[in-house]
């Protein structure tokens, strides 16, 4: 008998007709999982969904939402001072990662490590199942632990603490989440995806890396492979990464997915590369969403003739499989401290579709590597459907369609940026509407804008310590036009709060008034 065995059944729920004559189907979808190492029966529900029309499937797009979590495995234990030669158990656990890792190889399996040094990295081999994930944590499972961080940059002001060290995950396995370690290896990526594999949860974790001497290489890799023949069978798909702290790597992100990867609330900062090319996120891939990372702390210091991009992505016409990069989301973002915003460079004088429908919403650029303007706050070559929507760029440089690039371009703020803000250039074009465009030292030509505001001071909070939160006075509130897609804002309220959407990514919402308590008010206990 195998040690564990699935048995599936499935059951329409729903119905839904679209505007566009498919319709969406909506499954309950119920997983009996059969551990026999145990004798354990787990059920795991999860919906899922199929567009399909009469005649049939015309596009097929499955996500899934577990409603309850197997716990169909049992739990090991890793801690320093184990011995590799017991069962892994509380009473008797391992010494070693790896060790463990082999010990706990069933879905829903947990190992948990003990806090320490860990001088090893880890290869993951052994995959779990659909609701029953192998799960590897560095607590006891009460969750991570943090440490205060930079408001401005860390996600809710604290960041991940992990006590266990150790020198990085290669996972060739699926459905896998790890949660809580912390790599020191200089020499290789953190968390390294590998080709074709899916279902996997990076969470909690950080990534130290980088110093005189060091071996340029990324935090979190998908995939990575530059190989001209595989393109998007090969990449991964159904990745969550979030909560993470990377620093000192080349490419904070380095990003090949085929669909469904989320990549949120990540931290990344101080990259570094021997003056190499070095971005925050470099992606391949369609179906991608990056929402809500913060981006920063770049400098010539840290990074000394570095280029450095907080987004890129390109097609160097060369036949390569894998230079695409399409329906891509970038939501929520806070990116400084780079020379370029967003850069989709292609080569081909005309677009050929292979980069194409991205949607950049709520996202703030601002500032250079070491303090000034950067020189794009967004290029656009040769990529169509680029579509920019109440974002800022301050001191983050122009926005550019070049080569024929296609998109839109509306309720964005841009501010101090000292030059003409917006660009076309050989053939490129875009529909633009309700945009802010300031700068206190500059006066832009009031006629090459006609559908926006120009030469008016959105009275921001404080730019200079980028608080860039609209006022009371604002003119910006409810300067911006309803859009489908932004139904919030940079911090997550929802749009609009006044009479219309505001100008920007943040939507000014009043403080809460606050009641004193009466004076003569005494707690009295009976």
């Amino acid at each position: 008998m195998m040690p564990f065995s699935s048995r599936t059944k499935l059951n329409p729920i729903a119905y839904l007709k679209q505007p566009s004559g498919l319709t969406l189907v909506v499954y309950e979808s119920r997983v009996t999982n059969l551990n026999a190492r145990t004798g354990q029966r787990c059920n795991v529900s999860f919906l899922s969904n199929r567009v399909s029309a009469r005649g049939g499937v015309l596009w097929l797009f499955n996500t899934f939402l577990f409603l309850s979590t197997s716990l169909c495995g049992a739990t090991y234990h890793v801690e320093k001072s184990g011995n590799d030669s017991n069962p892994c158990t509380v009473a008797a656990p391992c010494l070693t990662i790896a060790r463990g890792a082999q010990i706990s190889s069933l879905p829903g399996d947990v190992l948990q490590v003990g806090a320490g040094d860990y001088a090893e990295q880890v290869t993951l081999t052994r995959s779990g199942a659909v609701g029953s994930p192998i799960t590897l944590r560095g607590h006891a499972g009460g969750g991570c632990r943090t440490e205060s961080g930079d408001p401005t940059f860390s996600v809710d002001g604290v960041r991940a603490a992990p006590s266990v060290t150790f020198r990085g995950f290669i996972i060739n396995a699926n459905y896998i989440t790890i949660d809580c370690f912390h790599s020191t290896d200089t020499s290789n990526t953190g968390f390294y995806v590998g080709k074709e594999k899916h279902h996997i949860t990076i969470s909690h974790n950080r990534v130290s890396r980088g110093s005189a001497g060091s071996t340029p290489a990324a935090g979190v890799s998908l995939g990575y492979s530059y190989s001209a023949t595989e393109g998007l069978p090969s990449m991964p798909h159904d990745i969550h990464v979030y909560m993470n702290v990377i620093s000192g790597a080349t490419k904070g992100l380095h990003v090949f997915c085929r669909l469904n990867c989320l990549f949120e609330s990540n931290e990344v900062y101080d990259s570094y590369s021997n003056g190499d090319e070095t971005d925050y996120v470099r992606v391949f891939g369609e179906y991608i969403v990056f929402r809500g990372n913060r981006f920063h702390g770049n400098s010539t210091l840290n990074c000394a003739g570095c280029h450095i991009d907080c987004f890129q992505t390109f097609n160097l016409d060369r036949g390569y499989l894998y230079e695409l990069a399409r329906h891509i989301t970038i939501d929520g973002n806070f990116c400084t401290s780079a020379h370029q915003g967003i850069i989709t460079s292609s080569s081909p004088a005309t677009p050929n579709g292979s980069i194409d429908d991205w949607l950049i919403m709520n996202n703030i650029f601002t500032r250079g590597p070491d303090g000034g303007r950067m020189s794009w706050c967004a290029l656009f070559q040769s990529s169509t459907n680029m579509r920019m929507y109440n974002n800022l760029c301050a001191n983050g440089g122009a926005i550019g369609y070049r080569r024929a690039a296609t998109g839109e371009f509306k309720n964005n703020m841009v501010y101090g940026n000292n030059y003409n803000p917006l660009l076309v250039e050989t053939g490129g074009s875009y529909i633009e509407a309700n945009n802010w465009f300031y700068d206190p030292a500059f006066t832009y030509s009031t006629t090459k804008y006609p559908n926006s505001t120009v030469n008016t001071n959105p009275l921001l909070r404080d730019a200079q310590k980028l608080d860039f939160r609209l006022t009371a006075a604002s003119p910006a509130l409810d300067g911006g036009v309803p859009l489908a897609p932004v139904v919030r804002d940079y911090t997550g309220a929802p749009r609009p709060q006044g009479a219309g959407y505001d100008v920007g990514p943040f939507e000014f919402q009043e403080s809460a008034s606050i009641v004193e308590p009466p004076s003569n008010l005494r707690l009295v206990v009976r």
